[in-house]
């Protein structure tokens, strides 16, 4: 992993996409219906934020078979919000990602 600088776009890019995953992270959570029924399953959302972090789409890419899972990652995104600004050495006014969301019993 080579040294990162705060004027290059890749470590800028790299940061951003690290707080991201945090803020999503902190907010999933497992419905409790779910996790009772033993219910599994890995949603992949797709999500834009807006220069300022702010939410502008968000839908489901791939669903699990388990409304309840999808709906679930779907809020762990809303309640991410507001998300960190977009860095300006990035020069973008939205961003996208596309982000597994696991939902998996400990066994």
């Amino acid at each position: 992993r080579s040294h990162c600088d705060w004027s290059s776009d890749v470590c800028s890019s790299d940061l951003f996409h690290g707080k991201i995953w945090q803020r999503v992270a902190k907010a999933k959570y497992y419905p409790r219906m779910a996790r009772k029924r033993g219910f599994e399953g890995k949603p992949i959302v797709a999500f834009t934020l807006g220069r300022k972090g702010d939410l502008i789409d968000l839908k489901i890419i791939e669903a699990s078979i388990y409304d309840l899972l999808n709906e679930a990652a779907l809020e762990t995104i809303r309640r991410g919000t507001p998300y960190p600004p977009i860095p300006e050495p990035l020069g973008k006014n939205s961003i996208s990602f596309n982000l597994p969301i696991s939902y998996i019993l400990e066994r």
